[in-house]
């Protein structure tokens, strides 16, 4: 506790000289606890944020982790965990081994900030995509139904080629996604702030 913060009063409570609070000395600690580790909390928000993290970082109840920065300036995609992982438990989406694998193939190519699945900078033809996933045409036609079913996916024709644009929601690939993809899915299960 810092001493130099609270004044001890005869009837044994303490105030807080910077609040004028009143309080027992182990609910001085234990806010001071709390106030230690919101900062903490804030501190790693702040750096994850700017993308410059620690050697260490603290996360809630004080866990300590030591930490290393990998592949720096390299493109990443984000994956939101807690709706991926509904997605793949829930019994009511009981996904295919098949959309299951197409997921994890594709995921690799979901393109900034569109959304989009780009191969070799252009969008895949269909017989691409089937080298690509180890499948025939009508199983591929079948995956992607399923997929959109579930709104992991939705497809696009621009001229004989299906754009494959993935649920930002689910797997995004960086901070931002482009207005046209967010519309397609701004009305998602998944989309939890549901801001639109």
């Amino acid at each position: 506790m810092n001493n130099t913060r609270y004044y001890k009063l005869e009837n044994g409570l303490y105030v807080d000289i910077e609040t004028g609070e009143c309080n027992s000395r182990t609910n001085f600690l234990k806010l001071e606890k709390e106030e230690q580790q919101t900062a903490v909390e804030e501190k790693n928000k702040k750096l994850i944020e700017l993308d410059s993290f620690p050697s260490k970082l603290v996360l809630f109840k004080g866990a300590e982790y030591d930490t290393k920065t990998i592949k720096k300036n390299n493109q990443f995609s984000k994956i939101f965990r807690v709706e991926v992982r509904k997605l793949m438990m829930d019994k009511d989406r009981d996904l295919s081994i098949y959309a299951r694998a197409t997921i994890a193939t594709l995921e690799g190519f979901i393109s900034f900030p569109s959304n989009r699945v780009v191969i070799n900078s252009s969008t895949p033809t269909l017989e691409e995509l089937q080298k690509l996933i180890k499948v025939g045409r009508t199983k591929l036609y079948n995956i992607f139904k399923e997929l959109e079913y579930y709104d992991i996916i939705k497809r696009k024709k621009e001229g004989n080629i299906s754009v494959i644009y993935f649920n930002p929601f689910l797997y995004c690939a960086g901070k931002l996604v482009e207005i046209e993809t967010y519309n397609m899915f701004k009305d998602s299960v998944f989309n939890s702030s549901n801001d639109n």
